[in-house]
């Protein structure tokens, strides 16, 4: 057994503090370096963490979809800067790195084994047997085996407990994951619990982490912003995640609390995110259009806090595949009083597809088409 394993992971608890949690990464001749991957909420578990860490005064680097960030400034290019953040962390003046995994980069390239001490995984399909016949689900099925041999002896591994296809895995039963979910009663959480391992979940009021004996507090449902006061469950298992890698790093449970009820929402845009802008007494919601199987809970927070009309813009996506436009119309016609859509964006076949889904509502919304993007957004804006 390795003393990281030894000193931290064998008895089941988290480390006392970061620097305790460092020096355990020292010893065993790696960096500090963290791994998300998944289909969704990888962004907004690294905006989350990065903001757990630089609430506490550790120097970080990141590398995501957007590109390469250290100690908070972005740089230009992607593999140079994030070399130099590498460098800079061996060099010890940057204390933790994270680095997003996208499933098809990791079946295309691969992953070394064993160099990340944590690794978490947000999601594969979300239980969707629809999502699961498809050429993405297929490429995230493949490519998971070696985003877990990434993972070093005795380090620590976060899923989500939810999603049957990333918590299933014999790997993720071992005694130093931690598992993540809505209520501690889900069925994978429950049994992991009851086996003495740790995890992270809500009573319906607080996020708490912890084991089946002994758990923290975290933070008031009521107070995340982010996550629409609660109404994105989605947001809140992200949090519940952000948390767990956070925790699993040493940071106090106060820390953790105290800066995920501090972010107020969307301080910059994160593409591919669920961004949230508050003007005056106007939500605005900034998405991609997503598969009918991700879109779900996102349109489902959204009528739990709407108090008014619900106008979408429908900007374009190859995350759609063509078979789900129908039920994607459907759903966000059903959500919706009127859709601006911009034919630019989508082609004649595919807009098709779309209104055929649209009209299957008894009340279907009004539907306004615009040539181009700068119209659409002028349209919503006017409406």
């Amino acid at each position: 057994m390795t003393s990281l394993t030894s000193s931290i992971m064998a008895r089941h608890s988290f480390p006392t503090s970061f620097a305790e949690w460092h020096r355990a990464i020292s010893r065993e001749q790696r960096l500090p370096l963290i791994a998300i991957a998944g289909t969704r909420g990888k962004s907004t578990v690294i905006r989350l963490l990065d903001h757990i860490f630089r609430t506490a005064g550790i120097r970080t680097a990141t590398w995501t979809d957007e590109g390469v960030e250290i100690d908070g400034r972005a740089e230009p290019g992607e593999l140079a800067p994030w070399q130099h953040a590498l460098t800079r962390l061996n060099q010890g003046t940057i204390d933790v790195a994270i680095q997003e995994l996208d499933w098809p980069m990791v079946q295309a390239v691969g992953l070394p084994s064993g160099v990340y001490p944590i690794v978490a995984v947000t999601n594969i399909c979300a239980n969707s047997d629809a999502c699961l016949a498809h050429d993405d689900a297929k490429w995230a099925l493949d490519a998971y085996p070696a985003v877990l041999r990434a993972l070093m002896d005795g380090g620590r591994l976060v899923v989500n407990a939810e999603d049957y296809s990333v918590a299933n895995h014999a790997k993720v039963t071992a005694s130093t994951a931690a598992m993540v979910g809505q209520r501690p009663d889900t069925p994978l959480l429950k049994r992991h619990l009851e086996h003495g391992g740790s995890g992270a979940w809500t009573d319906g009021e607080s996020l708490f982490i912890g084991t089946r004996s002994r758990r923290e507090r975290l933070v008031h449902i009521a107070d995340l912003s982010f996550a629409l006061e609660g109404a994105a469950t989605f947001e809140i298992q992200n949090a519940l995640i952000a948390a767990t890698v956070a925790r699993a790093c040493g940071m106090p449970a106060s820390i953790i609390g105290g800066a995920l009820a501090a972010l107020a929402g969307t301080e910059e845009l994160v593409l591919g995110s669920f961004n949230i802008l508050r003007i005056g007494e106007t939500l605005a919601v900034i998405e991609r259009p997503l598969p009918s199987w991700f879109l779900r809970p996102v349109l489902r927070a959204l009528s739990l806090q709407r108090r008014g009309r619900l106008l979408a813009m429908l900007g374009g996506t190859s995350a759609i595949p063509d078979d789900d436009l129908v039920e994607f119309g459907r759903l966000i016609g059903r959500a919706s009083d009127a859709l601006i859509l911009n034919a630019r964006a989508w082609s004649p076949e595919q807009a098709a597809l779309i209104k055929r889904g649209v009209v299957q509502n008894e009340l279907p919304p009004v539907l306004v088409h615009v040539p181009g993007e700068e119209q659409a957004i002028s349209r919503t804006i006017r409406m």
